[in-house]
């Protein structure tokens, strides 16, 4: 969830506040520094751990009972023990960067932003692991966000994920990608946060991510899959679509009960906001009820600020303007606290003081280098030049022809390479042209013959009864005849629908939109959806990924028994993604093994244009096929289209 400061008329109420807001500052730390050190905290810890558990040393034993209490709501409580645990002794500087790491995401929560950037440069000036200095600065950007430096935000994000890209980190990478979708959404590129947050939850929902022995690594991963729905959902409200929030809120279902009391409580705001929106005032109360008692019992600053600005709108619609301008004022007062330019500026301070100590590290460590080659040219002899330039031009010898005939086995096997995918490609497109040759024949023969003869044999019906008046009484006369007319239609609207698409002419989307059109029904409500800047493919491709559009929705209409499908594009800037998504039955792990020639066929066609193909399906979440697709040269022909 994000905070909305975007109205023009709230920045008056931040001038009128403005005289009381270092005074509730100093207020707010006062009170902090006493929770904080009162002893209450440590039986908290000792409350929530394990006495059954044995752990190798204390610090392991503290760390448990500290993600307990985080994960319960006891946000203070987690705050005095992971402080606790950088008060013992020999501890290593990679575990304090970690713990450091562990407190700033606390203080997030709290809503004590300008800690939370303090304390995760802290993280990162302690560690030597590149990872770990990636994944602190994907984390410090939601605290930024929160002060509304979105150009600190990004940039930290940016760093983050290019790392982290070397190293397949795909849960952290997913991360990223939901943080650069909010601040999107802040943007009002709202297309473009829901592709992002999309592509996120594909990653996430990745079934060995889904599957890991790591039991942190697994909660996580629960944790901010439903987070992205969470987003998704609250994206869908700025663009007035209720319905479609609740669809994806209504995901979070199975998992909500066992998910971190912040997650639960921003997933019930989301349902209020919706519920808001659909005019369902008394359902909406009840959410903000449960959401606003776990934000306030866990002090969650976060939460509470959108729980007050959605109440406020909520009772600005019922039209009860004193509730609505106490829930206002309260939102206010609780966000101008968080924009102390005497705290921005220690931020800055600390900042400067980083990037100053990094660069004399750096230069310190270049001078060392530097000196040791110095020391090691003066140590060899001049008799080794000789042997070494003879050493030398020897191996350039030798390297030159192995790499002279590495290059030519390359090309010679790029060659063949090349030409068995033309073959390939060649032959699904003959292919192609046969099936739709094919299907226009069967068409035109129906179309012409076989209707043609049905409906004749209903004018010779309707003509009986001129001569044989008695007929009008009968039922099984009646029943050929209704019989006759419905085969009569049937058959003229699969001749329609076998007619070959007109892929040149309309485009992919245009035509895959088309057909979903043909397909829908009062059974199965099917939807489209295409974002970004739309490129024209290659012929061959286009007509690959139309048939398999056209396979993958005739699978979920012959055997999903769903109720609703979603069929969607994302152009994105180098890579094209198709999603096939329905709430039905689920497919199992059939498909792996299957030896049916339309999964063949999508599997065939896919290879030959370098597409991958991604299933998730399940009994109560029905199925969900990704196909990605990369945007080179083999396969755009001009971009982009309109």
């Amino acid at each position: 969830m994000m905070n909305r400061l975007k109205n023009s008329w709230l920045l008056l109420f931040l001038v009128i506040y403005s005289g009381s807001r270092h005074t509730a500052v100093a207020q707010d730390d006062r009170r902090a520094a006493v929770v904080y050190d009162d002893s209450t905290f440590y039986y908290e810890g000792m409350a929530v751990a394990d006495r059954s558990q044995t752990y190798e040393n204390e610090y392991k034993k503290q760390l448990a009972i500290a993600a307990a209490l985080y994960k319960n709501g006891k946000n203070q409580a987690a705050v005095f023990w992971y402080r606790q645990i950088l008060k013992l002794p020999n501890l290593s500087q990679e575990h304090q960067a970690q713990v450091n790491g562990l407190l700033s995401n606390v203080f997030l929560i709290l809503g004590d932003y300008n800690k939370a950037i303090e304390t995760h440069l802290k993280a990162i000036q302690l560690s030597n692991n590149e990872a770990f200095k990636a994944k602190s600065k994907i984390d410090i950007s939601n605290s930024y966000i929160a002060l509304l430096d979105y150009t600190q935000a990004l940039k930290c994000l940016e760093e983050g994920i290019a790392t982290l890209t070397q190293t397949r980190d795909y849960y952290w990478i997913a991360l990223g990608l939901s943080i650069k979708s909010n601040i999107y959404k802040i943007y009002k590129q709202y297309p473009k946060a829901i592709a992002g947050y999309l592509q996120a939850y594909h990653y996430l929902s990745a079934p060995d991510r889904q599957q890991t022995q790591d039991k942190a690594l697994r909660d996580n991963t629960t944790r901010n899959r439903n987070s992205i729905l969470n987003n998704i959902a609250d994206t869908y409200l700025r663009l007035q679509q209720p319905d479609s929030a609740l669809y994806y809120l209504n995901k979070t279902g199975p998992e909500l009960e066992q998910l971190p009391q912040d997650t639960k409580a921003g997933i019930y705001i989301t349902y209020a906001e919706a519920n808001t929106q659909l005019k369902q005032y008394a359902t909406a109360l009840g959410y903000f009820e449960k959401g606003l008692t776990i934000a306030e019992q866990s002090n969650m600053h976060y939460v509470r600020a959108t729980a007050y600005r959605g109440l406020s709108t909520l009772y600005s619609q019922r039209q009860q303007y004193a509730q609505a301008w106490l829930y206002e004022r309260k939102y206010v007062d609780l966000y101008t606290a968080q924009l102390s330019e005497e705290n921005r500026g220690k931020i800055t301070q600390l900042q400067t003081r980083y990037a100053l100590e990094k660069k004399d590290k750096e230069m310190a460590r270049k001078e060392l280098l530097f000196s040791k080659k110095q020391s090691q040219l003066q140590q060899r002899n001049n008799q080794l030049y000789m042997l070494i330039a003879i050493i030398t031009l020897s191996t350039i010898i030798i390297a030159i022809f192995f790499r002279n005939q590495h290059n030519k086995n390359r090309f010679l096997k790029a060659q063949l390479k090349i030409s068995d995918k033309e073959h390939l490609i060649n032959q699904i497109d003959a292919t192609l042209k046969g099936e739709e040759n094919e299907r226009e024949r069967i068409a035109q023969e129906l179309h012409d013959s076989v209707v043609s003869e049905l409906m004749s044999l209903q004018l010779n019906l309707k003509n009986m009864e001129r001569h044989h008046p008695e007929l009008q009484a009968s039922m099984s006369y009646h029943n050929i005849l209704y019989q006759t007319e419905e085969t009569s239609d049937k058959l003229r609207r699969a001749a329609h629908n076998m007619m070959p698409a007109k892929l040149k002419e309309q485009g992919l989307a245009r035509t895959i939109e088309a057909f979903i059109n043909r397909i829908s029904s009062h059974k199965l409500h099917l939807s489209f959806f295409c974002y970004g800047n739309k490129v024209k493919l290659k012929d061959n491709t286009e007509k690959i990924l139309l048939a398999t559009t056209q396979e993958l929705v005739q699978n979920v209409v012959k055997h999903s028994k769903a109720s609703e499908a979603l069929v969607q594009l994302n152009y994105y800037d180098d890579t094209l993604g198709l999603t096939v998504e329905d709430n039905g039955v689920g497919i199992g792990e059939a498909y792996r093994n299957s030896e049916g020639m339309g999964w063949n066929n999508i599997r065939k066609n896919l290879l030959a244009v370098g597409g991958s193909l991604d299933v998730q399906s399940s009994e109560q979440d029905g199925t969900t096929i990704f196909i990605e697709l990369k945007l080179d040269s083999d396969q755009v022909k001009e971009t982009p289209i309109t």
